[in-house]
């Protein structure tokens, strides 16, 4: 049998193994020293930790809160939520512009039309008037 690895080492310190692949690990274990050693080492730290059963018994359920302590939650929540709409609507509008102001038509005074022609007589006229 060549070296085993830590995993199968584990599985054995575990009794997660075959009894075969088990008898065979321990002939292994008989004849080599720093497996042995390994074997030892890992079988110390679960006997440290306590095998794989935890230590306090956890329920499979919960148990419910006490009432005050979810309305005390909740009322956390909406304060963050309406400090939350009030900064971003200061934020709109602060960083909103100006509104533009919309005149109805019949406000708005009325300039005549200026072409090309008309604007052709009038630098004439300003030009003829020069000394």
């Amino acid at each position: 049998m060549t070296h085993p690895d830590e995993d199968l080492l584990l599985k054995s310190v575990l009794a997660l193994l075959p009894a075969e692949e088990e008898q065979q690990l321990q002939n292994h274990l008989a004849a080599c020293e720093d497996c042995h050693r390994c074997h030892r080492r890992l079988a110390g730290e679960i006997e440290l930790i306590g095998g794989l059963e935890p230590a306090v018994a956890t329920t499979l359920f919960p148990m419910p809160r006490r009432p005050r302590a979810v309305a005390v939650a909740w009322l956390k929540i909406a304060a963050l939520l309406v400090m939350a709409f009030l900064a971003g609507h200061a934020v709109s509008r602060i960083s909103q512009p100006e509104p533009i102001r919309v005149v109805p038509h019949y406000f708005q005074p009325r300039f005549p039309e200026v072409t090309l022609q008309s604007m052709s007589v009038c630098v004439r006229k300003t030009a003829s008037a020069r000394p």
